[in-house]
């Protein structure tokens, strides 16, 4: 409601402790006040803010209290000041109400909500949840529209309780003035405060026309509503047919703001309908006040009707003469005098149609040549009115002979990824009447291509996808462009793809393998894949889980020895292929050596002991330790040295023996892996 909008609140709690019910705070009376200072008199107004306080305000009136606070140009002591208590003030009888009704609808609204027998929805008909919000709601309508009433007509706030006219004021005093509802009972009352003087009388405000629409019989007057002061809660409007001579108010009821209130309302509207249009119309606004007070005219706007075309033009022929396309239209004549003339927009599709061919056209003109057409446009009239509003026609096509294909696409361009996604790109064709793009794919250069659009390709982008495991290398593509009439291009050229290898090579066999004394020697047959890039040589010691390269070797190299094999170590060895794409064949059939052991099987140190008491010679000797037995050699006088014992120690008892003899001892040591290991002779006389 504006009332409740406007009003600036300025209650102070009369009592502070409230009382509570089921943990929910109990009802206050409620209400808010305001003044407006009119010749001699100070008018007075106020507002329950709930219906328990409007209840009461109805049942037992309000009392208004008026203390004098200021006067001969200062301040009074507490001492000074006088207490005017004024009422109960209480609302009119049935039977005064009955005399008011009859001469203002705002009061049998009033007396509607105050004394009629029903507001209810009657929504909820057996229902005990729907009947007590059926009772809610009754109230809230009652409370809702009496303060409505009131705030649109003064007499019905007069008759409600709501209004006061002090006229026992005096020049040079101010008053602070509170109100409260006369309620017998405990509830809480707030009590509202205004505080002024005769002499603090302020205009009403001009209301501002902030703009006036005319349109086909009909205009709409918008005009400013104040943003903080609510001194209006009504407007009317009126308007001259005779340049401002003589007003009608063209409202029958006043037009009131029902915006939700704490939200700013910027603009009032209301819509007029014309008598007859170009005529011209004046327009004022005034406002009207809680108290019922009208507020000044603002000033005159004018206006006119415009007449509106009803009618479209109607294209009738769309030919092609020669070189050119000649259109003809139809509008009705009648319609003529409305408008201002003709345009022809020309587009590429019927969607599109905003390019002015021809600029404005006279009214009378029915016919127009394009000269410089595309091969295939959408054409249609625009008429403009005289406001330049337009309304077109239907569009038409038209489309020229056309043989000349379009020349073939360039650029064509791929990337590939190693999941077989092929993205085709290229240059667009320059050609206005390009339809689209076909796009063909072939295995070889020499085979026939395959088309892989259905449709032509209306962007210069394709997405294809291609197998990888085939034994084709490379996938081969081109293109060709059509055009609207279906011309067909020559093929761009051929572009070469190649696949995204996957596949590893077939794996080097190792021929053979043999190990020495200086390294270990390794032979091997190549992969048969023709696209090997290199070889890597890898071993694994016997004691380790993990293969190390040893070197890369080109893809023609077919042997190598190990150098930096340690001696008497077993390693494992293979050769893995790798192709130009970085695949790896795999480790398969590996062969193994130990590189043989140099200098660990000599023999050092060969000492005897000749024992007497055994009737032997004792031998022993020192080696590395790594023999795995010894081979002991013998030759005595002439004869040659020959093989005599083998042993696992190296230590030697020698009991076949002949005194006085001379004899020639040698030692060898044996290894699987070095079985030529050097003599260690000595000579002994027994």
């Amino acid at each position: 409601m504006i009332f409740n909008r406007f009003y600036i609140q300025l209650a102070i709690p009369f009592l502070l402790l409230g009382t509570y019910v089921s943990g929910q705070e109990a009802i206050r009376y409620n209400q808010q006040m305001m003044t407006y200072v009119a010749g001699d008199s100070i008018l007075l107004r106020w507002a329950p803010l709930n219906y328990e306080t409007w209840k009461q305000g109805m049942k037992h009136g309000y009392t208004l209290e008026r203390i004098t606070l200021y006067a001969k140009g200062g301040i009074l002591p507490a001492n000074n000041r006088t207490n005017k208590v004024i009422g109960p003030i209480i609302p009119y009888s049935e039977k005064q109400w009955s005399n008011l009704m009859d001469r203002d609808n705002y009061a049998g609204i009033a007396a509607e909500a105050m004394y009629g027998e029903s507001f209810e929805l009657n929504a909820g008909e057996g229902n005990d949840v729907l009947r007590m919000f059926d009772v809610a709601t009754e109230q809230q309508n009652r409370y809702s529209f009496a303060l409505f009433a009131a705030d649109m007509s003064a007499d019905a706030a007069r008759a409600s309780a709501l209004y006061y006219a002090d006229k026992d004021v005096k020049t040079g005093e101010k008053y602070l003035y509170r109100v409260f509802v006369n309620a017998n009972d405990t509830i809480p009352k707030d009590t509202s405060y205004v505080f002024t003087g005769p002499d603090e009388k302020i205009p009403l405000s001009i209301p501002v026309i902030e703009d006036v629409a005319a349109d086909d019989k009909m205009a709409m007057i918008s005009w400013q509503i104040p943003p903080s002061r609510g001194e209006y809660t009504a407007y009317f409007i009126e308007r001259s047919e005779d340049n401002g001579i003589t007003y009608k108010t063209i409202n029958p009821l006043p037009l009131t703001n029902f915006s939700e209130q704490g939200k700013k309302t910027e603009l009032g509207y209301y819509i007029d309908t014309l008598p007859q249009n170009e005529a011209k119309y004046v327009y004022r606004v005034k406002g009207v006040s809680p108290f019922g007070i009208t507020g000044p005219y603002s000033d005159t706007v004018s206006t006119r009707g415009t007449d509106r075309v009803r009618a479209i033009p109607q294209i009738t022929q769309h030919n092609m003469d020669g070189e050119a396309v000649h259109l003809v239209w139809e509008f009705p004549e009648n319609e003529l005098k409305k408008i201002k003339g003709f345009k022809v927009l020309r587009g590429l599709s019927d969607k599109e149609l905003n390019q002015d061919i021809s600029g404005l056209l006279d009214q009378n003109t029915t016919t127009f040549t394009d000269r410089t057409p595309l091969p295939t446009a959408y054409y249609k009239i625009a008429v403009l009115d005289k406001q330049n509003r337009t309304l077109s026609s239907l569009a038409v096509m038209v489309q020229l002979a056309d043989t000349i294909p379009p020349a073939p696409p360039q650029g064509l361009k791929a990337l590939v990824d190693t999941s077989g996604n092929v993205t085709l790109t290229w240059q667009a064709n320059r050609e206005a009447d390009i339809y689209g793009y076909r796009v063909y794919r072939a295995n070889s250069q020499q085979e026939e291509f395959s088309q892989l659009t259905v449709a032509p390709v209306r962007d210069t982008v394709f997405i294809d996808k291609v197998s990888l495991k085939t034994l084709t290398q490379s996938v081969y593509y081109k293109i060709l462009a059509n055009d609207i009439r279906q011309n067909y291009s020559g093929f761009s050229e051929i572009l070469e793809v190649r696949r995204p290898d996957i596949i590893p090579p077939s794996s080097p066999m190792i021929q053979g393998i043999q190990a020495t004394n200086t390294g270990i020697y390794i032979h091997w047959v190549n992969s048969a894949s023709a696209d090997v890039r290199h070889n890597v040589l890898i071993r694994k010691a016997d004691d380790s889980l993990r293969w190390v390269p040893v070197q890369v070797l080109s893809a023609t190299d077919t042997s190598y020895c190990d150098f930096s094999a340690k001696q008497g170590t077993l390693y494992a060895y293979n050769v893995l292929a790798v192709d130009s794409a970085g695949n790896t064949s795999p480790n398969i059939n590996p062969a193994s050596a130990r590189r043989k052991l140099t200098g660990c099987l000599a023999i050092t140190e060969l000492r005897y002991t000749i024992l007497r008491d055994k009737d032997a010679i004792r031998l022993n000797w020192e080696n590395p330790g790594c023999a795995e037995r010894y081979i002991i050699y013998r030759g005595c006088a002439d004869k040659p040295m020959e093989t005599y014992r083998n042993t696992i120690e190296n230590v030697f008892l020698d009991d076949k023996l002949i005194p006085d003899t001379k004899y020639l001892y040698a030692v060898k040591a044996i290894s699987e892996t070095d079985v030529s290991g050097s003599l260690k002779t000595i000579e002994v006389i027994y």
